[in-house]
């Protein structure tokens, strides 16, 4: 099964605070956040998608975690 949050993308209208323009994948967003001065939107769009990848992880092992309650060997 393909794991959603690894590489999802967002679509940015305005590029010019971070220089990114178009569709970009969470790891390239991270790694230009994090080697420049963001604006604080910007710096708000990564905390949210952080969380958001952070909650889909936490959510597919709480998945993985009832669907080993739920049929023991």
């Amino acid at each position: 099964m393909a794991v959603a949050h690894e590489r999802p993308s967002i679509c940015l209208a305005d590029g010019a605070s971070t220089g990114i323009i178009g569709q970009i994948d969470f790891v390239t967003f991270r790694e230009r956040v994090l080697a420049e001065q963001p604006s604080f939107e910007v710096e708000q769009d990564y905390f949210d998608w952080e969380l958001a990848v952070t909650a889909v992880m936490d959510m597919e092992d709480e998945i993985k975690r009832l669907r080993r309650v739920a049929s023991p060997p």
